[in-house]
């Protein structure tokens, strides 16, 4: 612009002037007005009250404006060293981190405006050295270069995924990056009057401390934990601080999870452990001596706890490949008409008293999947049916042909499920309040059947039945190469057709 030919649009260099300014403030509107008294020239933006270009500016006064006034507004002389022209009026951005800096590139900015008018009119007059245009072209080079500067660091502050606050030398917020407001419940404006002592509770010992763990405290009183890290810096001469906080509540809640579940792993562990070792004790020192039906017992009570420790076993091995992020395999053709009985037969001689019942459709098509694991979410999904529906619970297991594969479902006549707790379920360590006082758990079989399914391309759901008790269910996908094997069911029982 300052190198325009004198014949182009006489207000170009104020329209650039106005939108540079609202660019660098980031505020609603900028107005250009010239002479004296001011009259309106340019209007960019949309300013807190309606001005008409060609009438007096009948905002605040320049003589009522300095260049930091009142709340919202700033006024800035266009000047050189020969003659005031007029005003740039600005509305910022309330909550902007750098309006000092900003007030440097303005007044840098009016001037050279000011100079390029008056260049303009000499131009008509004798024309301009290229020397002063030259020198021109370098400081502004040098404050777009600048604006751009600060442009990546907001966007960089804002990017940042923590709660990110700037402290100003007297100890109050001048700055607070999207995610801390939303974090912390407080918008830019009303942020601005609150020190880091008010959103920051550090350990009292170590009141002092640039880094560390302690309490954020929300704009409703409410507090969250944090980790926290506080750095100085200097700006304009004067230390000002950054400071960055991490919301731990969700480590500390898994931290608290796993402890917990360490501790039931434990005694799930131990309680087999000691009936096998208890059991083959007494076989060995007195299995001769026994009565035959005691002696079947203690087989009987071995096999089972035994297979109860050889479940929790597998599931632990598929909880370490999810948690070590590895792939579970998938794609193989199952057939569940021939899965599914072997499995039920095997649940009852487990869960003696329990009445198992099994239904299959005829014609199930091909499952994509895998055998052990297809098995694994079965069992697993048995055996919580039949250890919280009680010692004489009636559990029956449901497979037909649905819109998108195959649905298994397990129903049982037991107390049931709330749709808070039918949600939580298949979360890794948690266990129902009611499930935890019925039968013992380390919360990790249906973390391990929801993650098993997922792998597999299907879908996996707990809900309470209209009848009482409880389903658990899940869909796997038809397998592409299917070839559908009929099946009879006769009496409750499945037969295989040839």
């Amino acid at each position: 612009l300052l190198a325009a030919p004198v014949d182009g649009d006489p207000d170009s260099v104020w329209i650039a002037l106005a939108r540079s300014a609202r660019m660098i403030t980031n505020g609603p509107a900028a107005v250009v007005a010239l002479g004296d008294p001011p009259v309106v020239r340019i209007v960019a933006g949309e300013p807190p009250s309606e001005l008409t270009i060609g009438a007096p500016y009948d905002g605040p006064t320049p003589a009522q404006l300095d260049e930091r006034s009142g709340p919202g507004v700033i006024a800035v002389p266009i000047e050189s060293d020969l003659s005031q022209q007029g005003w740039l009026i600005v509305y910022p951005d309330a909550g902007s981190l750098f309006l000092e800096d900003d007030l440097v590139l303005l007044r840098l900015l009016t001037a050279q405006a000011a100079r390029a008018n008056e260049r303009r009119e000499a131009i008509r007059q004798q024309g301009v050295l290229e020397s002063e245009l030259e020198d021109a072209s370098h400081e502004l080079a040098y404050s777009r270069a600048r604006l751009e500067s600060e442009a990546r660091f907001r966007a960089a502050l804002e990017a940042h995924p923590g709660i990110l606050l700037v402290i100003e030398p007297d100890g109050h917020i001048g700055y607070a990056n999207g995610p801390a407001l939303t974090s912390l419940g407080y918008d830019a404006d009303t942020v601005r009057a609150v020190a880091l002592s008010d959103l920051l509770e550090r350990d009292p010992a170590a009141a002092d401390a640039d880094h560390g763990t302690g309490e954020a405290r929300r704009l409703d009183g409410t507090t969250f934990p944090v980790d926290f890290a506080v750095s100085p810096f200097e700006s304009q001469g004067e230390l000002s601080w950054i400071a960055v906080l991490t919301d731990i509540s969700a480590r500390i809640e898994a931290d608290h999870l796993r402890d917990t579940f360490i501790g039931m792993l434990s005694h799930e562990l131990r309680t087999p452990v000691t009936a096998i070792y208890g059991g083959s004790q007494i076989l060995l020192a007195r299995g001769d001596r026994l009565d035959r039906a005691i002696t079947r017992d203690l087989i009987t009570d071995i096999a089972a706890e035994a297979e109860r420790l050889h479940r929790l076993i597998e599931n632990l091995l598929v909880l370490a490949r999810v948690e070590r992020g590895e792939d579970l395999v998938g794609g193989e053709p199952v057939l569940l008409q021939h899965v599914l009985p072997s499995i039920v037969d095997r649940e009852r001689s487990l869960w003696l008293g329990t009445e198992i019942a099994i239904k299959v459709q005829p014609g199930l098509p091909t499952v994509r999947g895998h055998d052990g694991y297809v098995a694994q979410v079965i069992r697993n999904l048995l055996s919580n049916a039949t250890k919280y529906g009680g010692p004489e619970a009636k559990v029956e297991i449901v497979a037909e042909a649905g819109e998108d594969g195959v649905i298994i479902r397990v129903l049982d006549d037991g107390p049931g499920l709330d749709a808070e707790t039918a949600d939580r379920l298949f979360d890794l360590y948690y266990r129902a309040p009611a499930a935890a006082v019925m039968a013992p758990g380390a919360g990790i079989g249906l973390f391990v059947c929801r993650r098993i399914v997922d792998a597999l391309g299907g879908t996996i759901w707990a809900r309470q039945r209209p009848s009482g008790g409880a389903e658990f269910g899940f869909s796997l996908p038809v397998y592409e190469a299917d070839e559908d094997i009929p099946v009879v069911v006769e009496g409750g029982e499945l037969a295989t057709a040839s």
